[in-house]
């Protein structure tokens, strides 16, 4: 069947690139590997910019918002220093993604998208006369342009990158969360967590280059930790997961009688966007084009903002009836823009938060300011690549009034203990 478009992956990526297609007359068919609706190993923490590339509504009229986090705590690697952050307006909204995903497929369908779920794509080609995606099934999917919204391991982004000789990079850089959402009484969470809903945030659980997280929603506690893959892969993660499930019973941020179901796993690009989004007829969006934040893991704003800069790109292409890679470059030139050098300030500041943590934290307990602009990258408030000089002249400042007195107060608790 010929469509104009194929987009592989109803994640918000996908579906927002097929929702902006399909409004704009592009015969758009959105394929999936899972059937939905489908729950995805998620910590579901949506910043507040991700209303402006979203459906009307989002945080407002549409029931998908389980709580509104507006307090965190940061605990560093030892977990002797942590910070807390308290906001009036909230830092993320925390949602379940099995609906929000569901929700984002219903207006991409909405606007005109054909959807096909339980599908798994096996092969892409293209021509300089077409495209064409072939399913499992055997079916032959023919267009004009692919977009590659898959996830990490996206069969139309293992194309390009196979194209463009970066594969083997792009494996070595793969990082992995695991979660799970744990049922708890909507009581305990309001007494634990309060009307802020607080989340907790604990630097290089583990050791790993990442961290590990409490969100409370209405009532369920999401529970997940992430670091790179080749971390992971040398520990008994299923002992580490529990471990930390113990560790927060014994802190009293779960009940003693929560019981883990079971966790899940998925794999997240780990250093940032891969060389090059685009070739003849092909885009990647979202996480199969590796963008999230390297700081937070944070990467639905990305996804839904490229996806809608894909369709963008796309529906220019489809007016010139040009889909060549010189064409479809505008696509890379769009985002890099936009919050691409933003994505490589972040990766120096998480390369920096892993090897200095203790010390930042210990210093951000003393400095509202230090805290405030730390909130503003998390929260999506403040651009990277606009405040990273405040932010290091903040750090150096601090340091140069604040050390001393971290110092201080250790040698004497050491020598009085």
């Amino acid at each position: 069947m010929k469509y104009d478009v194929v987009v592989v992956g109803a994640g918000p990526a996908g579906s927002t690139a097929a929702k902006f297609l399909a409004e704009k007359g592009v015969k758009t068919l959105l394929v999936d590997r899972e059937r939905f609706p489908r729950w995805k190993p998620c910590a579901g923490g949506l910043c507040p910019h991700v209303e402006s590339v979203s459906p009307k509504g989002l945080f407002s009229q549409t029931g998908l918002v389980k709580s509104m986090c507006r307090s965190y705590t940061t605990f560093s690697p030892s977990k002797r220093f942590h910070w807390e952050y308290l906001s009036e307006t909230p830092v993320f909204y925390n949602v379940d993604r099995k609906e929000f995903d569901q929700w984002l497929m219903q207006h991409a369908l909405d606007a005109g998208a054909v959807f096909l779920d339980n599908t798994r794509i096996t092969k892409v080609r293209v021509s300089p006369s077409e495209a064409v995606v072939e399913t499992k099934g055997g079916e032959t999917l023919n267009c004009e342009a692919v977009v590659g919204a898959g996830g990490v391991n996206c069969p139309v982004a293992g194309f390009l990158r196979r194209k463009k000789g970066v594969e083997g990079v792009w494996r070595r850089n793969i990082g992995v969360s695991i979660v799970e959402e744990l049922r708890v009484d909507e009581r305990f969470i309001e007494d634990v967590y309060g009307e802020k809903k607080k989340a907790l945030v604990y630097l290089k659980h583990e050791g790993l280059t990442g961290y590990a997280w409490v969100f409370s929603k209405k009532n369920t506690v999401n529970v997940g930790f992430a670091g790179f893959h080749s971390e992971v892969k040398k520990k008994s993660i299923k002992k580490m997961f529990h471990g930390f499930l113990l560790y927060l019973k014994k802190q009293g941020f779960l009940p003693k009688e929560a019981e883990s179901k079971g966790m899940k796993g998925a794999l997240l690009p780990y250093r940032g966007p891969v060389d090059e989004t685009y070739m003849d007829r092909i885009l990647l969006v979202g996480d199969a084009a590796g963008f999230v934040s390297p700081l937070t893991g944070e990467g639905i704003y990305y996804a839904m903002d490229s996806g809608k800069m894909a369709a963008e790109t796309l529906v220019s292409s489809f007016e010139t009836n040009r889909f060549s890679s010189k064409t479809l470059g505008e696509y890379q030139r769009m985002w890099m823009r936009k919050w691409g050098r933003d994505l490589k300030v972040l990766l120096l500041f998480r390369a920096g938060l892993m090897k200095w943590g203790e010390h930042i934290v210990s210093l951000g307990m003393r400095d509202q300011r230090l805290l405030r602009l730390y909130a503003g990258l998390v929260n999506g408030e403040l651009k990277p690549n606009e405040v990273k000089w405040r932010l290091l002249r903040r750090l150096v400042f601090t340091s140069f009034f604040f050390t001393p007195c971290c110092f201080f107060e250790k040698y004497l608790e050491e020598t009085l203990v």
